[in-house]
């Protein structure tokens, strides 16, 4: 065969099977180049491959970021397990036109008690599910809700419907949606010396430090539990969106880049470990979160504390594993310990999944920020269903 006809079948051959991504690694903080900007999205961890449309995105890059998270970030959580559903309580509540029901979801024998207020006779509603800080009973004052026998922290005032301002629930079921939430300490105890109680300590995940799961990744594998519960009620499972504010933020984005049945997040001011870019340095740093919040994240990302430019990944990358389904971040002016433009940049360098995908990222993502300081509130809400309404 002439030379100019092998070079030919060569040629064709390398186009026919193109270069397959290399392995990721786990390199030690120590190793690793600082970089001022956050690694590229769209492009293989060891730059060798391109990432140039969906096929290439499920195939490796989607994987390679999200173990990339899991290992620098978060920690590992365990595979999904089937759950236990034991109805506790379906009764209208004294607010007009809301429906209450109940529901313990038995985790390998940790309960998740999942509050669910509805519109009344409204079938197959949307539903905004999150966790909250004080327990269900803290949401309205109705002595039918059932209070919470996991920790309260002291942070709380765990008094029947001492979180209603924060919570308008009455005015979220009036606007059409189903609201379900379960307290956080059901998953994990937001306390250093308790969090393994709950999902942790029934379900321990054994290996090195990065192997550890901390209170963020039960939270958000607390989550997807819930949404195995909502996938068998009568509300609408493919409107199913995940809301949280400051810390529960971190963990509403977390779940929905793990649980694809999740069809969009609202993250509020969700700060360091949630949407902001973390090599940044804006705003509470990777020491300060991690010396105040010990048992949030896993055993690696304290070790960049300093060195948040040697990061392999950033938080764009967690956006971006949310694509092609919707993400809101809302942030507050005055906010600056959880940092609102490291919050906007990190959408802005996510943004180009999205068409990737086949959808429009001007249609399925947004930032917004308002007035005033790191707080959740009526006004809040209202602009997270305004959202969902496409407003």
């Amino acid at each position: 065969m002439r030379l100019e006809c092998i070079l030919a079948v060569v040629l064709l051959a390398l186009a026919c099977d193109p270069k397959k991504p290399g392995p990721v690694t786990f390199a030690p903080v120590g190793e690793l180049p600082e970089r001022a900007e956050p690694p590229a999205l769209l492009t293989s961890f060891d730059g060798a491959v391109p990432v140039t449309d969906g096929a290439g995105w499920y195939d490796f890059r989607r994987g390679e970021l999200k173990a990339l998270l899991t290992h620098y970030v978060y920690g590992a959580m365990p595979s999904p397990v089937a759950v236990e559903v034991v109805p506790q309580a379906n009764v209208p509540l004294l607010l007009p036109g809301v429906d209450y029901r109940e529901y313990a979801v038995n985790v390998e024998q940790s309960w998740l008690y999942v509050a669910v207020f509805s519109p009344s006779g409204v079938t197959r509603p949307p539903v905004l599910l999150g966790l909250n800080k004080c327990g269900n009973h803290t949401l309205v004052a109705d002595e039918r809700v059932r209070a919470t026998t996991s920790l309260v922290i002291s942070a709380c005032d765990g008094s029947r419907g001492s979180q209603s301002a924060l919570w308008p629930v009455a005015e979220v079921v009036a606007a059409g949606y189903a609201l379900a939430t379960f307290h956080e300490s059901d998953a994990a105890p937001d306390d250093p010396a308790r969090y393994r109680d709950g999902l942790i300590r029934s379900m321990q995940v054994e290996g090195s430090p990065a192997a550890r799961w901390g209170a963020l990744s039960a939270w958000a594998y607390g989550l997807s539990r819930a949404v195995d519960l909502l996938q068998a009620l009568d509300i609408d499972t493919q409107r199913i969106t995940l809301v949280g504010h400051s810390r529960r933020g971190k963990a509403a984005l977390w779940a929905a880049a793990n649980d694809e049945r999740v069809a969009a997040v609202v993250a509020h001011q969700s700060g360091r470990g949630g949407a902001p870019l973390t090599r940044d340095g804006s705003g509470e740093t990777v020491e300060l979160i991690n010396s105040a919040f010990p048992h949030w994240f896993d055993g690696v990302f304290p070790t960049f504390a300093g060195n948040e430019r040697r990061l392999p990944v950033d938080q764009h990358a967690l956006l971006a594993l949310v694509a092609p389904r919707r993400v809101l971040l809302s942030e507050g002016d005055d906010d600056a310990w959880a940092d609102p433009q490291g919050s906007k940049r990190s959408l802005e360098l996510a943004r180009p999944v999205w068409p990737l995908l086949g959808a429009e990222p001007e249609s399925k993502t947004r930032w917004q920020t308002r007035p005033g300081g790191h707080e959740i509130n009526r006004e809040d809400w209202q602009r997270f269903i305004a959202w969902e309404k496409g407003e």
